[in-house]
């Protein structure tokens, strides 16, 4: 059986990193929660370690990129860079009662 990669984007920004992946198992320690199957963490920078994680492929490639917008932002000095991440979650959370 063939393995297939688990990296849905990478990007780097100098010295910082925005990476998401397939997780391959629930992360959701809620039983209420959906599905917890993918993650953008980021590695370097101001942010260092900050993840997220989603339910969907749609959302990871979403999720990714508000992520790599948070570190350029961040990168500017933009004190609105953990607002944006708030604001993040809940779109994703908003998707999935439409």
């Amino acid at each position: 059986m063939a393995s297939r990669d688990p990296k849905i984007a990478d990007d780097h920004l100098d010295e910082v990193r925005v990476s998401t992946i397939f997780l391959g198992m629930d992360h959701n320690s809620d039983d209420d929660g959906p599905p917890l199957l993918f993650e953008t963490m980021v590695v370097g920078g101001a942010l260092d370690q900050f993840r997220m994680r989603c339910t969907t492929y749609e959302e990871a490639e979403i999720m990714h990129q508000i992520v790599t917008a948070m570190v350029k932002r961040e990168r500017e000095n933009n004190d609105q860079a953990m607002e944006i991440a708030m604001n993040a979650i809940d779109v994703i959370r908003h998707r999935k009662d439409d």
